[in-house]
């Protein structure tokens, strides 16, 4: 065992018994239960929704189950982290008790990389499915496929950072680290760009997808709330850099634990929010307000002439016609792909128009069509 720094024994010498009974830990374990609990709550609402009402679980929903099982053990570790002295100084703490904070630290930060992984993951599904064929849909795959491989390699590097591993806590005489600085710089920022790929950029295109305004706004909202992400992802990074340099790590390091456990909730809380609608759409029918959209007019393929007419849906849907463009991003292919849920119900109103040989076959093009 490492005997402890100079600095730590002087502190311990000569600190005042006021400042000894300084503690943090608290506002650790607070925020973890606090935003777990909420992040359950949300994600068992989204299984109920994708599972019973409307039965038809996607990637999207299995990658958040996922991320939340791995979100878990970090709030328990912090908590038995803090029982054992994280959150007080570090000369106040036994060296035992340091050991143990470094060691589940470890752990956490392998269950922080699987857990926001997944949670990125879900989210780019989702936008994947909420604009099929449209230019988001397709950013969202290079950005999936990008996370994916950044999350293996960030675990893997988080792994085996130092060999043995037991070697970063002091339980092995002898052994070699990475540069852990370089490393968490580099793993940390490509992680903040791609918080804001996901939550910032694709704000503009959700604006433009033709739903209900007060079901836009809260999408919208739900978007804006989960860019905290981003701003936690900073305050992440900047508790890294203290990390390598504070005299009281015990102390110190409470606020890395607390923004990643804000990075990573957050994100579970809001990327699992828009799934739960169709809550309010059984429960609280008219809050988020209808989901009925009058498309342009039809056009007949054969004449060329157009046909005034209405299509009435019913159900729980995002419209993409304004994202996809022209006439066939208001055609129903773009409702089918994002589409959350219940029967779509299709009413047809068409004044009379001569269309020649194609009129008597109008009515059965046009229901295969939508």
């Amino acid at each position: 065992m490492d005997p402890e720094p100079l600095h730590i024994l002087l502190e311990r010498a000569s600190s005042s018994s006021e400042r000894d009974e300084e503690n943090r830990g608290p506002s650790l374990v607070l925020t973890g239960v606090l935003l777990l609990t909420i992040a359950t709550l949300v994600v068992s609402g989204r299984i109920y929704c994708r599972a019973v009402l409307i039965r038809r679980m996607g990637p999207d929903d299995w990658c958040m189950i996922f991320a939340t099982i791995m979100a878990t053990p970090i709030v328990v570790m912090n908590c038995i982290s803090v029982a054992g002295g994280v959150g007080h100084h570090t000369w106040t703490t036994e060296r035992s008790g340091e050991q143990q904070a470094i060691m589940l630290g470890w752990f956490s930060m392998l269950h922080y990389f699987l857990a926001l992984g997944l949670t990125k993951c879900s989210l780019l599904l989702f936008l994947i499915r909420l604009g099929p064929g449209t230019p988001l849909c397709y950013t969202s795959w290079g950005i999936l496929v990008f996370v994916t491989l950044y999350t293996l390699i960030a675990f893997v590097l988080s792994a085996i950072q130092c060999m043995p591993v037991s070697y970063m806590w002091g339980a092995a005489a002898a052994g070699k680290c990475m540069d852990r600085k370089t490393m968490g710089l580099v793993l940390y920022s490509i992680s903040i760009a791609t918080d804001f790929a996901i939550w910032v950029v694709p704000l503009k295109t959700v604006w433009r997808i033709r739903m209900p305004t007060r079901q836009k706004v809260a999408l919208i909202g739900v978007f804006s709330l989960g860019s905290l992400s981003v701003l936690a992802g900073f305050l992440r990074l900047r508790s890294v850099i203290r990390s390598f340099t504070t005299k009281d790590p015990m102390y110190d390091n409470t606020d890395l634990g607390i923004w990643s456990l804000v990075e990573v909730l957050i994100g579970i809380i809001c990327g699992s929010a828009p799934a739960v609608k169709p809550l309010f759409s059984k429960f609280l029918p008219g809050f988020l307000g209808n989901s009925q959209i009058t498309p342009p007019e039809l056009i007949d393929n054969v004449n060329g002439q157009r046909i005034p007419g209405r299509r009435s849906w019913g159900g729980t849907t995002y419209a993409l016609g304004s994202v996809g463009g022209g006439a066939e991003g208001a055609s129903t292919e773009g409702f089918r792909g994002a589409g959350e849920t219940e029967p779509i119900e299709i009413e047809v109103e068409l004044e009379p128009v001569d269309l020649g040989v194609a009129g008597k076959n109008l009515e059965v093009e046009l229901a295969d069509r939508v």
